[in-house]
């Protein structure tokens, strides 16, 4: 039985090369950081002054239905957040189950 190996992970950028290094191309890596709220309701100096390291400011039960879709083997669209502007981008970055 083949199983899907996932692992979430904050953007400890040796931690993630390390990982990618020894899984390879057998491991799909999703970063809580990817589901912070976008948050287009406020200004974007609201936006510069919120807390990004408090747990509200994620949309964490996203994350987890994105996680169990995955296990379940569906794709899935993981947001991507833009920096500069405090908020989500438009695209997403396409997730595949991987065994």
């Amino acid at each position: 039985m083949n199983k899907t190996r996932l692992f979430v992970i904050d953007d400890n950028k040796c931690l993630v090369d390390m990982i990618k290094e020894f899984f390879k191309d057998d491991i799909e890596l999703i970063c809580h950081d990817s589901y912070y709220k976008a948050n287009d309701d406020k200004t974007i100096e609201e936006r510069q002054n919120l807390n990004y390291d408090h747990p509200s400011s994620f949309e964490t039960e996203r994350m987890i239905e994105d996680i169990k879709k995955l296990k379940a083997g569906q794709n899935v669209e993981v947001p991507v957040y833009d920096y500069t502007r405090h908020t989500r981008a438009e695209e997403t970055v396409l997730a595949q189950p991987k065994k």
